[in-house]
């Protein structure tokens, strides 16, 4: 690899973001580029196949506390994977090779990157825990009472009332 300037290793930290693994590839390191762009696009196709096929029933889904706590769990990985993809990549493209000054404002952008991609997974997963709560609290099982009250007693009648005749004026029938 030749040597780093500044813009490099902002521009493909950043790309990195977008397309994980690109840093990776650019520094030489073609096996762990290429694993986690393989992962990366393995992992938007099966949430594109799922989206495409069961789109409709996704949002029911929701309605149930476990595949809330999935969904929470999914937003915690997600997070920490795309915050440990960022300084891989910061780190791939060898900012040790830059002078002072420029390691110390490229790790700070790292450290700003690596805070702004994990945000929005914080953020849905926030968003899924407190509407979890809501939902458990508004459809909250009531608690019966103690001895409920008895019904009241209703008696069969076995009078049958006398069978009427059917005029047939008016019907459809008079001819």
């Amino acid at each position: 690899m030749r040597k780093s300037s500044v813009w490099s290793v902002i521009g493909w930290m950043l790309l990195s973001v977008l397309v994980p693994g690109a840093a990776h590839l650019r520094a030489g390191r073609r096996r762990t580029g290429t694993v986690t762009l393989s992962l990366f696009a393995l992992l938007m196709t099966v949430l594109a196949v799922a989206v495409m096929t069961n789109g409709t029933q996704l949002a029911g889904l929701l309605l149930d506390s476990a595949w809330v706590t999935g969904v929470i769990i999914a937003c915690v990985v997600g997070a920490m994977a795309w915050g440990v993809l960022v300084i891989s990549s910061y780190v791939a493209m060898r900012p040790g090779r830059l002078p002072r000054r420029a390691q110390a404002v490229t790790g700070a952008l790292a450290g700003l990157t690596t805070v702004a991609v994990t945000l929005p997974f914080m953020w849905a997963g926030g968003t899924a825990l407190t509407s979890n709560e809501a939902i458990g609290e508004v459809f909250k099982e009531a608690s019966l009472p103690a001895s409920p009250r008895p019904a009241a007693s209703v008696t069969p009648t076995t009078k049958t009332l006398p069978r009427q005749g059917v005029s047939k004026r008016g019907s459809a029938c008079a001819a």
